[in-house]
């Protein structure tokens, strides 16, 4: 009977964390959509979101003691413990893909601003010798 039980609360924690990581896994696919679509405010709030997905992870973390999960192991456990690990893989290269995003999106903005620049000196350096007529001097006669 201890055993069923402990077997019960390691299923029931494993769910858990598959559950943590499935919202980790969602918030990162989110992230780089407005990564792409340069909504920082957004960005920034699926961050704060990601931080309390990791913590919750954590947390959940020191509670469970994997050595404890392998030997009582059944075949549920086991499905659970495979799911766990191809999740956390689909988020690393989620979160690789989602840095190489990010980086491409700063480079981009940088050359956009280093254009706009270009383009404002550009503006600034000609010298408008027409504006500096005024009047009505150039109709009279004499």
């Amino acid at each position: 009977m201890m055993v069923e039980q402990a077997g019960s609360v390691v299923c029931e924690q494993l769910t858990r964390k598959l559950d943590i990581l499935q919202k980790i896994s969602t918030n990162t696919k989110f992230q780089m959509q407005f990564i792409q679509q340069r909504k920082m405010k957004g960005l920034l709030r699926l961050l704060r979101e990601r931080a309390q997905y990791l913590q919750e992870w954590e947390t959940l973390m020191k509670e469970t003691d994997s050595t404890v999960i392998l030997a009582t192991a059944d075949e549920e456990m086991k499905r659970l413990i495979l799911l766990i690990e191809g999740k956390l893989q689909e988020i690393i290269e989620d979160n690789d893909a989602a840095i190489e995003a990010a980086q491409a999106e700063k480079n981009h903005i940088a050359a956009d601003l280093r254009r706009i620049d270009a383009e404002i000196k550009l503006r600034n350096s000609y010298d408008y010798q027409w504006e500096k007529f005024s009047g009505n001097w150039l109709n009279q006669k004499g």
